[in-house]
Formats: structure tokens, sequence, C-alpha cells
């Protein structure tokens, strides 16, 4: 059982416990009954439309090389490997599909789930500065912003920097794994061009305001939450966090604690 593992389950345990902390179960139920059927029904339409647009950012990240369908699958795929498997081992499970269904190289494969991943981590650092203009969650943004910045940096090293590749690859231990390295780094040179990188942001935009889109109508017409769009973006910021966190499948307990800290 390594320290990792450990860790994972204390916090997940943890979370948990916070979430369940002092809850009336006929008081929940109460609730859960009280939920608008229209708003839950919107949400999961949204949802719906959210695959289509993972899809086409996928699409958009392989410069067409897939098919919408083919991304519109990739991410259930992911999606779905992640609510069984801990530890967003769901990313792995897309980057092997991604590689069998559009017939490329795992490194070509891998280097879209990068792409897609790191589109994600940026729109999250800004919509967490957004709301660190609103409320105080300095602690949770910081770490954030220093993650983006070290990826970014290596993003700019691999691509451009033949001898930070060839040091990566000397530290390489399998021969095989030396060779996906090389390979990655001359994906994403290729994908360093201002054109490229807007295409991806502005897909990734669209994702992301889908997604927040979700919350919105569950919170306010769901629940029926008055909650104004500021606050809703709080909730929303914590929540995606949460989600982020490689923990159990399905982000379970964490996700939940993120949730309930925000509103």
């Amino acid at each position: 059982m390594t320290k990792g593992f450990v860790f994972r389950i204390l916090l997940v345990g943890g979370c948990f416990l916070y979430v369940i902390w002092g809850i009336a179960l006929d008081e929940l139920w109460r609730s859960l009954q009280s939920m608008a059927p229209v708003g839950v029904g919107l949400t999961l339409l949204f949802i719906l439309l959210n695959y289509i647009l993972v899809g086409l950012r996928l699409k958009v990240i392989s410069r067409e090389h897939i098919k919408l369908a083919t991304g519109i699958n990739a991410g259930i795929f992911g999606i779905g490997m992640n609510n069984i498997f801990p530890a967003k081992l769901g990313e792995a499970a897309k980057t092997l599909y991604l590689s069998r269904a559009a017939e490329v190289g795992l490194a070509q494969s891998l280097g879209w789930v990068f792409w897609e991943r790191f589109s994600d981590l940026n729109l999250l650092a800004l919509l967490v500065l957004v709301a660190v203009l609103t409320v105080s969650i300095g602690g949770f943004a910081w770490p954030l912003f220093l993650l983006a910045g070290l990826l970014w940096g290596g993003l700019f090293l691999l691509a451009r920097v033949g001898r930070f590749v060839r040091l990566v690859q000397r530290l390489v231990m399998l021969p095989r794994l030396r060779i996906l390295v090389g390979d990655l780094a001359d994906h994403l040179r290729g994908g360093l061009n201002v054109r490229f990188l807007v295409r991806v942001a502005l897909s990734a935009l669209g994702v992301w305001v889908l997604y927040f889109l979700q919350y919105v109508l569950f919170l306010r017409l769901g629940a029926g939450l008055d909650l104004g769009i500021m606050q809703l973006l709080v909730v929303f910021v914590l929540a995606a966090g949460g989600m982020a966190l490689p923990a159990l499948p399905s982000g379970v307990g964490v996700y939940q604690a993120a949730v309930v800290v925000g509103l």
C-alpha cells in the first residue's frame, strides 16, 4: 500500500465525513423531493449537449484528424472510466482509445489528451482569478496558478529546447518511454502556434460555458437556490477543483465536500 494511496483514502474519508456530519436524513429526503423536475431535466439536457462540445474540442485539437463522433465517443469513454477507476485513470484509457480509433501513435493521442486537460487547467485558473476577486479563496488559487505556470514552462522547454528533451530521455529508464518522450515533444512542437492555441482556447471556452450553465440550471431552477451569478461561479470553481483532484472514482467525497464548502 503506497503513501499516495493512503493519502487519497484519508482525503476522501475526511471529506465524506465533512459532508454527512450532522445531516438529518429525513430533511435530506424532503430536500430531494422538492427538486423541480424541469430544472433537473434541463440540466441533463445540457450535460448531453456538453458531450458534443467535448467531442468537437477533441476534433479541433486533432486538427480534424478525427471525426466528431470519434471525439464524442472518446469523451464519454474517458468520463465513464474516470467514474469507475481512481486517480483519473480514465485519461489513460481515453488515450489508448483514441490511438486505436484514429489509428495514430500513442504519443499523438497522448498529445491530444494533454491539450484537452491543459486547456481545462488554464480555464479553471482564469475562473479562479475571477472568483478570487469576489471572495477570499486565495489559498486554493495559488497552487493552481503555480501548476499552470510550471506546465507552460515545461511545454515550452519540450517544444523549443532540444537539450531539455534529451535530458528527460536520459532520465527515463525504459527505451520505449524514451521514444515516447521524443515523439511527444515533436507533437507538442507542432502545437505551439497562435492559430492552434486560439482554436483550442475557444473550443475549451465553449465546453466550460456549457458546464457552468449546468450548475446555474440545477442550483437555481432545480434546487431553487437564490444565488447570483458570481455566487454560482464560486460554487462552480470549487466544485470543478474538487472534481479535478485524482482521488476516488468520480471524485466521490472530495467533490461533494467542495460543493458544500462553496454553497
